[in-house]
């Protein structure tokens, strides 16, 4: 009689496998290989001395594909454990923060909790960022700023509709350095919030709805009795933004027509409405694009503004480098409503005391990049402005005969503005260096420099374990800025950092900084800042990543 041993498994997909043992007992399925043992005294076997697979295996009608079949289990009488390769998801929520403090009074700490990938990312983010008693001076002498925010973003992604939505909590203030009777402060309140949904229809079509609204409140830190400029004392805007779009893409032409509208409301109402259509065709190499609409606005100094615009990009390979050569050229004329909570934010120590208008400038702008092999890029950027339709850009007058109760006011001027920028990197293994040559000619903007140039080089170790980084910033008529970094990675999701910002305050604290420019002679002349910049910081920080 023939003596059979057989040990029998099933390799099914995605390294699951089944092994049968006695129903009255706990069974456990695992992973070996597909096997059938034969011992016999001849190599005679009987048809059915091989087992059949038909109980728990099918073969669908494409070829190929095999369909398991498991059999009913009573969970009552029996409990399967699973066994898998990978017994743990993937892991698809991150976060990452920093946290530090230093000289002078500083403190920083940030965090975020993000998902980037699937049909339903989210990010939530915190950061705030606080410094006084800088430029020498005492904690109450009101060199101090501080700023607070919270943002939130949502997607979500049903069959053909995608709905995000976010919103922003922002807090700053800053000290106003005793140059105000009775005024310690000025605060900014920002809250903000949008929403939009994209509709995808067949064959290339897009609807889109958006609404944006933001609530924007100044206030000024004065004593009860202080008597102030009502603007001063606080300024209110809120906004509301609707729009609505349509395009088609297919056959790498896109075309589509998008209406917006916008309500800020502050000592009466801005109202203002555009339409625009725009068309583009682009390739593997190149892209041409033009668009036009109309504006109109009754905070306007003419009847109406026509934007449009004409460019076009390409994207070239080379044969001696590994990236391609990239070269856009645009033109046209440009409009757009004056936000005068984005502006109080960029130029500090400034402030609105009613609705701003329309800005509006033709344009044109050339943008270049060459690399060369693999190790060294050059860049070349020109941009030109110059106002249009009599709707000039609203700039802070920052002359003393301009300060109302430490506040300097806005004016809206003609300007005519050439930035050019040459910009050359080059990087070898552990060492990188980059430097640019950058210009404004004509009218200038303050803070940005008629002229200057800047060098930033590091040097980190292949593995992230270290690295160092510094910069030199000169612009034309100011003292140099020098800043210096460098980490050391303590652990896979811990770095170390050292952070030095404004170098040469620290070794010369006489070299006072105003905003945006140092102290030198031609901060005597209109258009430059009495108030003083965090003048030279050291911060010693822990960066986390899990």
């Amino acid at each position: 009689m023939y003596r059979k041993y057989f040990t029998i498994c099933a390799a099914l997909s995605y390294g699951l496998s089944l092994f049968a043992q006695n129903a009255q007992t706990n069974d456990q399925l695992e992973l070996p290989d597909v096997t059938t043992v034969i011992n016999t005294e001849n190599l005679k076997v009987e048809n059915d001395a091989l087992p059949d697979f038909n109980d728990v295996l099918e073969v669908s009608g494409e070829s190929g594909t095999v369909t398991v079949v498991l059999p009913d289990v009573d969970n009552q009488d029996t409990q399967v454990d699973v066994v898998t390769e990978k017994s743990t998801e993937e892991k698809s929520v991150f976060a990452e923060g920093q946290i530090g403090g230093g000289y002078p009074f500083l403190f920083e700490g940030n965090f975020s909790v993000f998902r980037q990938t699937g049909d339903n990312p989210f990010k939530i983010s915190f950061n705030h960022d606080s410094a006084a008693g800088y430029a020498g001076h005492s904690l109450n002498d009101g060199y101090f700023d501080s700023l607070t925010s919270m943002d939130l973003e949502k997607k979500l992604t049903h069959k053909n509709f995608e709905w995000t939505v976010d919103g922003s909590y922002k807090r700053i203030e800053n000290g106003l350095q005793n140059k105000a009777e009775d005024v310690s402060s000025v605060n900014q309140n920002l809250i903000s919030g949008n929403t939009e949904i994209l509709w995808k229809l067949p064959r290339g079509n897009f609807i889109g709805l958006g609404l944006s609204a933001k609530d924007y409140i100044r206030y000024a830190n004065s004593s009860s009795s202080a008597s102030l400029a009502e603007w001063v004392k606080q300024t209110q805007v809120f906004s509301l933004l609707p729009v609505a779009w349509y395009s088609w893409k297919g056959h790498g032409f896109e075309t589509g027509v998008t209406a917006d509208y916008s309500l800020d409301i502050y000592k009466g109402a801005l109202n203002r409405g555009s339409f625009t259509g725009n068309f583009s065709w682009e390739n593997q190499y190149v892209k041409l694009y033009t668009d036009v609409g109309i504006v109109v606005s009754n905070k306007m100094n003419s009847s109406f503004t026509i934007p449009f615009t004409v460019g076009v990009s390409s994207s070239i390979p080379v044969k001696f480098a590994s990236r391609n050569i990239a070269l856009s050229v645009e033109g046209g004329c440009a409009s757009e409503r004056t936000d005068i909570a984005d502006n109080e934010q960029k130029f500090k120590y400034a402030g609105f005391d009613s609705l701003a208008g329309e800005n509006s400038w033709f344009y044109g702008k050339l943008d270049f990049v060459l690399p060369v092999k693999n190790a060294f890029t050059s860049g070349l950027n020109i941009t030109y402005k110059n106002t249009a339709f009599s709707n000039g850009l609203y700039q802070p007058i920052y002359e003393s005969t301009s300060m109302t109760n430490g506040l300097y006011g806005y004016e809206q001027k003609r300007m005519q503005l050439l930035h050019a920028n040459i910009d050359l990197s080059y990087f070898y293994k552990m060492f990188s260096i980059s430097g640019n040559i950058y210009g404004n000619l004509f009218d200038n903007i303050p803070g940005e420099g008629f002229l200057g140039f800047a060098v930033n080089a590091s040097l980190s170790d292949q593995k992230g374990f270290w690295g160092v980084d510094g910069s030199f910033d000169f612009k034309l008529h100011d003292t140099p800025k020098l800043d210096m970094n460098g980490f050391v990675r303590i652990s896979p999701a811990v770095k170390l950092l050292l952070q030095v910002e404004d170098f040469l305050y620290l070794v010369k604290p006489s070299v006072y900084r105003y905003y945006g420019y140092y102290a030198s002679s031609i901060v005597t002349d209109p258009g430059y800042s009495q108030y003083l910049d965090r003048n030279g910081s050291v911060t010693l920080a822990m960066k986390f990543n899990f």
